[in-house]
């Protein structure tokens, strides 16, 4: 077979694939969209800085707030239950980040606030969130200078990353890896496509 014809039909196939991908995750990303309600209560934590270590540590940080918060939320209705909870537990919240800090050997200070917090800009699909203050847990770690991490506390939407606008692990983990699967099979069959159109031409 001509090697540039081979090439052409190689080359097709990889376009189509990345096509059907690219449609595929678009479709996955607006069936995961959720909207902010008016009232809620968010959670935000700076980084000490950008480097590897401060925002290694911040999502350490996170994962382990998050947990926590998650149970006491859950089974709230209104959002001045979920207030009345969260101002009685702030020193719980200190403790887990100190815990995280100790365990990790940082050194670094930190502060917990519930307050209106200044939150940045955000479009997260086709809504966007104005700058402006939120009602919010804010963690700051050492000088706060780091990129910063958010998402929903009351109703309980840590599972989505409002901060960067993706989705995390959570509750989808099982529908995450169903679509790793059907990924791999569409690059086993273009693969497997490939070689029987090489080997009728060869």
């Amino acid at each position: 077979m001509n090697q540039k014809a081979l090439i052409y039909i190689f080359t097709s196939l990889l376009v189509l694939m990345m096509s059907w991908e690219a449609q595929r995750s678009m479709s996955v990303a607006a069936a995961n969209l959720v909207a902010i309600p008016d009232e809620a209560i968010r959670l935000r934590i700076l980084a000490n800085s950008d480097s590897p270590k401060d925002q290694w540590l911040k999502r350490e940080i996170r994962d382990q707030v998050n947990m926590e918060i998650t149970e006491w939320v859950t089974e709230l209705e209104s959002i001045d239950n979920a207030r009345d909870v969260i101002r009685t537990q702030l020193d719980r919240i200190e403790e887990i980040v100190q815990v995280e800090l100790t365990r990790i050997g940082i050194t670094d200070s930190f502060t917990v606030e519930f307050d209106e917090v200044q939150f940045p800009t955000k479009l997260y699909g086709n809504t966007l969130y104005p700058a402006g203050l939120y009602e919010a847990i804010l963690i700051t770690i050492g000088e706060g200078k780091g990129e910063n991490w958010w998402c929903v506390l009351f109703p309980p939407l840590c599972f989505i990353d409002f901060a960067n606008g993706d989705a995390v692990e959570g509750d989808s983990a099982k529908e995450q890896s169903s679509e790793n699967e059907e990924e791999v099979e569409v690059r086993f069959f273009v693969l497997d496509l490939f070689t029987k159109v090489k080997n009728i031409f060869v």
